[in-house]
């Protein structure tokens, strides 16, 4: 039996036409970002064949997803900005991190100490002219992990939406982001920064129409 016995007969699937997924792969992995401490991960094939617990939109014939990720923590130490979070946004993260440590994560070796200084003195510089190395490790520790859970992910995204009765084909390409550990720059609560949409009919048509965009999507991350 067939692997796509859950396939859609009607469909035209990038997978079955290599010219055209070859040239689409190579230009997302022709990309790169604004942002050169990012993590990059490898190019994702986007599933679209139906299989038992999936079904894929209807519109969705295959694709592939790029993207890179980095953190606060990184964003915070080089002082780049990517994707509209920068070292003010880091900056802040650190703040609301080095009052929930004292507020709420304080470990109770230290809260005598801490009972004993003023307030304007619990921060790091400050406490590291008073010598106090144990509560400094601790609270860099702290700050660290908290900015290093602070994901930001950014990424482009190739839809083949197939080829209609008079052979066009569709391609939209997608430049999104999203802040978040877990779902990745397509993922729940990601932002569409730019959309292009290619029609083209040869091969030779996508590449001349995907290097006019490259410029403007490489800009917008």
């Amino acid at each position: 039996m067939s692997q796509y016995r859950y396939s859609n007969p009607n469909k035209t699937y990038l997978d079955d036409q290599p010219i055209l997924e070859g040239i689409i792969k190579d230009f997302l992995d022709d990309l790169d970002p604004s942002f050169p401490e990012a993590i990059e991960q490898d190019i994702e094939t986007i599933e679209c064949r139906s299989r038992d617990g999936f079904i894929p939109h209807s519109h969705n014939c295959g694709g592939f997803d790029k993207q890179w990720w980095t953190d606060f923590s990184m964003i915070q130490g080089t002082g780049y900005e990517v994707v509209g979070y920068g070292t003010k946004e880091a900056n802040d993260e650190y703040t609301e991190a080095l009052e929930t440590f004292f507020k709420y994560d304080l470990p109770d070796e230290y809260k005598s100490l801490v009972d004993s200084l003023p307030s304007d003195k619990l921060n790091y510089h400050d406490l590291e002219d008073l010598g106090h190395t144990d509560l400094i490790e601790a609270l860099e520790e702290y700050t660290d992990d908290w900015l290093r859970h602070c994901m930001v992910w950014f990424g482009y995204r190739a839809m083949y939406e197939g080829i209609d009765s008079e052979g066009i084909h569709t391609l939209y390409i997608y430049s999104c982001t999203n802040q978040s550990e877990y779902y990745g720059a397509f993922g729940n609560g990601s932002d569409t920064i730019a959309e292009h949409e290619i029609t083209f009919t040869t091969p030779l048509e996508l590449k001349f129409k995907l290097n006019q965009i490259k410029e403007e999507l490489e800009s917008s991350l």
